[in-house]
């Protein structure tokens, strides 16, 4: 789920949200979900500036069978979102037994969208 490790992407904590925000982390409430992203903020070319990634922590525990896998693997498939992925099947973009991005996803975040 690294995106330091697989990608050419990086995380900072920031301490508190500011103009360098990309993705700010939620709790979510919707028990329909165990995730949500969601873009705040789209730049004059309708490029996602800031977003809020959510996890339902309610949902999450009810159904993690006492492992942390799959609070990893939503984060995975939220944070992929946050950085412009889609749902596939062979990664944690659509497959909750996985925890990393595909090299196909990989290549997307490291030539399509962050140059």
């Amino acid at each position: 789920m690294n995106l330091d490790n697989q990608t050419t992407m990086y995380d900072t904590y920031m301490g508190n949200c500011s103009q360098n925000t990309d993705a700010i982390w939620v709790r979510e409430t919707n028990p329909a979900y165990y995730g949500s992203y969601t873009c705040e903020d789209f730049n004059q070319n309708g490029t996602c500036e800031k977003g809020i990634v959510r996890l339902n922590f309610d949902t999450l525990s009810r159904d993690d069978g006492g492992s942390i896998d799959l609070w990893k693997s939503v984060a995975c498939q939220e944070l992929g979102h946050s950085v412009g992925l889609t749902h596939a099947s062979n990664d944690c973009m659509g497959n909750l037994s996985l925890l990393e991005y595909s090299p196909h996803h990989v290549n997307h975040v490291n030539n399509d969208r962050w140059p």
